[in-house]
């Protein structure tokens, strides 16, 4: 793998909506999750309610909206979250070679219709036919969990 460039991310979701923010059509070329964070789009939510919290989950494929963050399906490869001020994620050294989607998963005590701001930093690389077949399979298998 070689290192060939890298990539900023950048956009609102309001809980529940998925929006598509990578398309991969290159062959022979795929991305890595370097950094995701995220904070509330509205000033008042800063503080430190514990009730009100800003989530994001990134996959690689488009589905439903849930309850669950569902880290344990090979599709999700990142989550991160603004709780009581503070920010955290997760998220796997997966190589991308297909699409990227971000979730919005927020709850708020003032508003219905919380919106979060997500910043992803991605690194892309050239990749062999063996490593994106690889990638392909990992991202697409039928198994539904990261294994």
């Amino acid at each position: 793998m070689k290192r060939v460039g890298e990539r900023v991310l950048t956009g609102v979701v309001t809980n529940g909506e998925t929006v598509h923010i990578l398309s991969n059509e290159a062959q022979g070329f795929g991305w890595l999750i370097r950094e995701i964070r995220v904070m509330p789009n509205r000033p008042a939510a800063y503080g430190l309610d514990p009730a009100t919290f800003h989530l994001v989950r990134c996959s690689t494929r488009d589905s439903a909206p849930t309850d669950s963050i569902d880290y344990e399906a090979n599709t999700t490869v990142g989550v991160a979250s603004f709780i009581g001020g503070s920010q955290s994620a997760v998220f796997d050294h997966v190589m991308i070679t297909t699409d990227l989607f971000v979730t919005g998963m927020a709850q708020s005590t003032s508003t219905d219709n919380e919106e979060t701001i997500f910043r992803i930093e991605l690194e892309q690389f050239e990749i062999s036919p063996i490593e994106e077949i690889q990638a392909i399979l990992k991202e697409t298998a039928q198994a539904g969990v990261n294994q």
